[in-house]
């Protein structure tokens, strides 16, 4: 069975290397014990929504409402419970701050309310809440005494920020407790004992962001030539290239000329231009960053490279927490919108990602980022007019970008347009290498409309060049194979192009059906259906996967259960197109045509 992902190839196209302002933190990640403690109260958070839900039940039909003392607002309980569910972490705040109101004494709410307003990015709030918090349990509250620090830097409170940074968790010895005492300093004016608490970190894997922190703190200072040391020392190693570090290293060559190797800085441009299908007239704007003017700046970029962090390890919540915190230091800095917008797309928040993306500054290179991710984001929610005039407008500006008319091909064809998709496809190829890898997703794209289209013959040719490009996509591996089954040609081939689809996605129900699927079509039923029952299991809703079980049942002499899929697959009416139904009804009528 061939099934289209949701989530576009467009945002693979864009790359973390281009477009994503992740820090030079290594590869080789050092988690914080509280991170995974972190993970763990999220883990037990899932495990009490069905508890809250059999609260909201139990209100509904009149029974006694479990664990929420009667004098509590429960409406305002109710709001909070929704707005978790929808990750509306502002409401969700608010919501339980009510609830604390009517009930002071609630110690679950008040040793929690604190994370919620810092998901919301309201900090202020998070730290009055956090005082609260650490009266009530110390140890189980560590990110309470990172809000306060945060604070206190905001402040320029360094001597209550010194003391928060001493309570901090050992597990942040390695990393956090370091560069904050290093910023603190700064702040004081102090740069050896900036410098000294920097060449604490002796983690290795930790050494560029070292290099990173010093540069940024010798710049800060004045001290050009002891900055140019250390980022050029870090320019030798891979975690530089990154969109972050460019724009500061541009910056900083641009003011001082003293980047030893210019040309490698100036071809990992041409390199983001390569391999994100951006263009040279974008990349050759040399719009940068700004040099770091405080210590809440420098402080927040720590905090921003322990997001990243924790992103990378999967943990969203904590790294928009930490995220949030390094806006709420540095809220003009166009790199910070973009990643916190980042974190909240990863989310799938995309209304929210958007706003952040609005704030980018028009003067920055990554503006071009933040309204490509706006207009992906409005795809997504459906949005598509408002997507096309965004792409539109950028068109008028770089008209030679393939990337803009990808876009616009995706938004045609998710609007059934598919002509108009064509194109817009047929454009952006216009402008690319047709041998290189990256435009097997072109080739997919055009694959797709034609076979929405009905023409089996050209589709099929589009997913074998998507192939050809990109000979181990379990997608165009599984699309090349089942097209083949569909026309009944190339048997063995298909097979072996769908197992080796089902070798890279296992528990994907789709590969596994089309595997299912070709054995049906050798003959081999029962193999068939025992690979057509994992896949049903996988994906319980789709209607291809349940009709195609009923077939290899009826082959099998199963006929009653082979009916009961076909009718089963009838209702799935969302999954089931027109052609599909009739099929099902014929088959429940007549059975298995010879």
């Amino acid at each position: 069975m061939k099934k289209r992902k949701k989530k576009s190839f467009l945002l693979l196209l864009i790359g973390l290397t281009a477009f994503c302002v992740y820090c030079s933190l290594p590869n080789k990640r050092i988690v914080p014990d509280d991170i995974q403690q972190h993970k763990e109260e999220t883990q037990s958070d899932d495990e009490q929504y069905l508890a809250i839900e059999d609260m909201i039940e139990a209100y509904f039909k009149g029974r006694p409402v479990r664990d929420v003392p009667k004098e509590a607002d429960f409406s305002s309980f109710l709001q909070g419970a929704f707005a978790r569910r929808g990750k509306n972490f502002e409401q969700l705040a608010k919501s339980y701050e009510k609830v604390l109101k009517t009930d002071p004494e609630n110690n679950d709410i008040k040793s929690s309310l604190y994370t919620y307003f810092m998901l919301s990015g309201d900090i202020s709030k998070s730290a009055l809440y956090a005082k609260q918090a650490l009266e009530l349990d110390e140890s189980n509250n560590t990110m309470a005494f990172v809000v306060l620090l945060t604070e206190a830097i905001k402040n320029k409170n360094y001597k209550d920020a010194t003391q928060l940074a001493e309570k901090l968790s050992p597990s942040h010895d390695a990393f956090l407790v370091p560069v904050a005492k290093a910023w603190i300093s700064v702040g004081q004016r102090d740069l050896k004992s900036a410098i000294d608490s920097l060449d604490s970190i002796q983690a290795k894997e930790l050494k560029p962001v070292q290099l990173l922190m010093r540069g940024m703190i010798f710049d800060y200072f004045g001290k050009a030539k002891q900055a140019a040391e250390a980022y050029n020392a870090l320019m030798q190693t891979a975690e530089f290239k990154n969109v972050r570090v460019l724009m500061l290293l541009q910056e900083f060559e641009n003011r001082t000329h003293l980047i030893s190797d210019k040309k490698t800085l100036k071809e990992t441009y041409a390199l983001i231009e390569e391999e994100s299908f951006i263009s040279k007239e974008m990349m050759s704007q040399n719009k940068t960053g700004e040099k770091i003017a405080s210590a809440e700046e420098g402080m927040s970029w720590a905090l921003f490279d322990l997001s990243t962090l924790l992103v990378h390890s999967s943990q969203l919540d904590a790294g928009l927490c930490y995220a949030q915190m390094s806006h709420y230091l540095n809220p003009k800095s166009s790199v910070i919108h973009l990643y916190v917008g980042e974190v909240l797309e990863f989310m799938e928040l995309y209304e929210q990602a958007n706003t952040l993306y609005s704030k980018v500054s028009p003067n920055q290179n990554i503006y071009l980022s933040s309204k490509m991710r706006t207009a992906l984001n409005l795809i997504k929610l459906k949005n598509f007019d408002e997507a096309e005039e965004i792409i539109s407008n950028l068109l008028k500006s770089y008209p030679n970008v393939p990337l803009f008319y990808m876009t616009l091909g995706d938004i045609h064809r998710e609007k059934s347009e598919h002509e108009k998709a064509l194109e817009n496809y047929e454009k952006a190829l216009s402008f690319t290498d047709k041998k290189d890898k990256q435009v097997a997703p072109i080739y997919f794209y055009q694959g797709l409309c034609y076979e929405a289209m009905e023409r089996s013959d050209k589709s099929v040719t589009y997913f074998e060049k998507a192939l050809q490009l990109d000979a181990q996509n379990p997608l165009y591996l599984n699309y090349v194979g089942y097209s083949w089954l569909e026309q009944n040609k190339n048997l063995p081939e298909a097979l072996k192009l769908i197992e080796k689809a089902v070798a890279r996605s296992p528990n994907s129900g789709a590969v596994l059906d089309s595997l299912g699927w070709a054995y049906f079509m050798m003959g081999e039923y029962q193999k068939a259906a025992n690979i057509l029952e994992r896949a049903v299991s996988l994906e319980a809703g789709n209607a291809v996967i349940n009709s195609h079980l009923g077939d290899a049942y009826w082959k099998l002499k199963r006929y009653r259960e082979a009916k009961f899929q076909w009718s089963h697959a009838a209702t799935l009416k969302q999954e089931s197109s027109n052609k599909l139904l009739s099929e099902l009804s014929n088959k429940l009528a007549h059975g298995l045509q010879k």
